[in-house]
Parts: structure tokens; sequence; C-alpha cells
């Protein structure tokens, strides 16, 4: 699941929209408001409901604005690899390298 906002949700930032005097000053004062950065996370089923947090093992605890994910076998060997795009930045990829059933 990807997370975070391209700009930061807060109520004091719409209730300003809305008593903006045009169209200009709302997009305006959207535009200059904070992005919301949020760390990504990565979590294991150990079954049962029980869930390890594996987000700095498995490299996924970077800090960003993430969009769009999706599993696909990108190299053909049966490992489910992740990909998911960036705000304001490139693609992320990131490779499975373990045996399939065995991660």
């Amino acid at each position: 699941m990807t997370n975070g906002f391209n700009r930061d949700p807060n109520p004091d930032v719409y209730v300003r929209m809305i008593h903006a005097g045009s169209l200009a000053e709302r997009h305006r004062i959207m535009h200059d408001s904070p992005v919301l950065v949020e760390s990504h996370l990565a979590f294991r089923n150990l079954g049962d409901l029980q869930f390890e947090n594996v987000s700095a093992a498995w490299g996924l605890n970077q800090k960003g604005v993430s969009f769009g994910s999706a599993f696909g076998d990108l190299g053909g060997d049966g490992n489910l690899d992740l990909v998911y795009t960036n705000f304001q930045s490139g693609v992320s990829l990131f490779r499975t390298t373990t045996t399939p059933g065995t991660a």
C-alpha cells in the first residue's frame, strides 16, 4: 500500500482555501502547503493474525510520498517484485531475491 499526501490535509488549509477570494488564490494556498511525508512500512505475515515489521530489513523504510503500487514477476524467476511511483521523483523498484516460498 502506498502512503503520504502530496499536500498536507490540514483543516486550516481547507478553511483558508474556502475563504480565498479567487480560484487562483485557492490554488496558491494549496500549492504552498507542505508535502506530508510519511515512513514506508512493510509487514511480514507470521500467521494467526500476527505480523512483524520488516520495513528496515527489506529496505522499505524510506520516507516519502508514493502512489500506484503493483506486484509482478518482473524477472521471470517466480518471485513477486514491488514497483511504486513517487511524488516529484522517479519510480521505485524492489526485486525479491529469495527462493519462492522461503521469504
